[in-house]
């Protein structure tokens, strides 16, 4: 990204809902195609047929636009040389415009881009790769709980639950009302400590060893009280070990969750929560997302 661009948005924030500055690059595309590269069996046509025929049957202004590009990449699919995996790069590289000779895709999305104002170029497109990496696990009561790291607001689902882990909830009653608010207060704190402490890893140092840690979420339980239902954000100090932070500021923000469901036949379905960045391109309709299944 830009320097004008980065300074653009210091001064600015990100714009609301609808801006074309609050696109991010369209990831969803180099994560489903690598998805089924490592791990599927079949060709991006063989799963992206269904979808096609979906859009042609379609009656929205871009379903006709994004028919056309997943037509091109499965014409790039066709026309490439090499294995399977191969080809699926090919038609991922086409899309982000890393290709050595066809990158029409990416040409239309900074065209677009450009012509409505946002600061995304084909460089960024081509910049963007689909990195593989361990899930956040935890252990709750017997079962193993996996979530993306602290890029995402992910693992505090994992550290709600232990807190979570010294309650006996079966005996509060299911779904009774001290049940709820247990539960709720434990959510509570482990969003304050998102909302405080999570960032991508790349960039900032995430301490989420401690904020998953026993000690520290038996520490930071014992503020749950059955009598009250506290108000105020309450991140605690992983770095010092102390239940609540001296000095804290609730800092809300959006964040993405991107979830996948594995079924048996490997069907797979990603979903982007929270934070629907997807505008309707011009030419490509690249930035709406379909089920794709991976076998």
């Amino acid at each position: 990204m830009s320097q004008e661009a980065i300074d653009w948005y210091l001064r600015n924030g990100i714009p609301g809902d609808g801006d074309i500055k609050m696109t991010p690059v369209p990831s969803v595309v180099d994560s489903c195609i690598t998805a089924l590269r490592l791990f599927g069996t079949r060709t991006f046509e063989d799963v992206i047929s269904s979808s096609v025929d979906l859009l042609d049957a379609g009656n929205e202004e871009w379903h006709p636009k994004l028919a056309h590009t997943f037509r091109r990449m499965i014409e790039e699919e066709h026309i490439s040389k090499g294995v399977r995996e191969q080809k699926l790069q090919s038609v991922t590289d086409r899309f982000y415009g890393r290709h050595e000779s066809r990158n029409d895709i990416a040409d239309e999305l900074e065209a677009d881009y450009v012509s409505k104002g946002g600061f995304l170029r084909r460089k960024d497109l081509a910049a963007h790769f689909t990195t593989i990496e361990e899930p956040i696990n935890v252990s709750y009561r017997g079962h193993s709980i996996y979530k993306c790291g602290p890029w995402t607001q992910g693992p505090f689902l994992c550290q709600a639950l232990c807190l979570l882990s010294d309650f006996d909830l079966t005996a509060l009653g299911h779904l009774s009302g001290d049940y709820i608010h247990t539960i709720v207060e434990a959510i509570k704190l482990a969003m304050a400590d998102r909302d405080y402490y999570y960032g991508d890893p790349d960039f900032v140092n995430v301490p989420l060893d401690v904020l998953l840690s026993d000690e520290y979420n038996r520490m930071r339980s014992k503020l749950i009280n059955k009598d009250k239902a506290f108000m105020e954000a309450r991140p605690g100090d992983p770095y010092n070990m102390q239940p609540v932070k001296e000095i804290s500021s609730f800092r809300p923000g959006l964040a993405e969750l991107p979830h996948v469901l594995l079924l048996i036949g490997g069907a797979t379905l990603f979903q982007r929560l929270l934070v629907q960045m997807y505008l309707k391109v011009r030419e490509t309709g690249a930035n709406q997302v379909l089920p794709l299944v991976i076998d």
